[in-house]
């Protein structure tokens, strides 16, 4: 096992006092607000990320994911149209579908 002599952990505590690592150690209330600021941001991101489909600018925008997001705005998708004629007993319907066909 290893053990530090006296001469050994004062060089390292030189070592952490001239990096400042000591006195981040010893200060709680750092990393605590720290800890704070990563769980406030983690937060809102989550948030605004899941909200992203469901905001207004996205009106024009149809996907699925992330990686269709992605792909429409970059080209990668190109739009298939088809038309379904139904003529049934009761009437006739015309629908139109539009579809996103991808390259990847």
């Amino acid at each position: 096992m290893f053990q530090l002599n006296d001469d050994s952990e004062t060089t390292l505590n030189r070592a952490f006092k001239s990096k400042g690592i000591k006195s981040q150690i010893k200060n709680p209330r750092n990393l605590q607000k720290w800890f704070l600021i990563l769980v406030a941001f983690v937060s809102v991101t989550l948030i605004i990320g899941s909200y992203n489909d469901a905001l207004p600018w996205n009106v024009n925008l149809h996907a699925v994911s992330t990686l269709d997001k992605l792909a429409f705005l970059l080209g990668l998708q190109k739009q298939v149209y088809g038309i379904i004629i139904d003529a049934g007993s009761t009437g006739s319907r015309v629908l139109a579908f539009t579809f996103h066909e991808t390259y990847l």
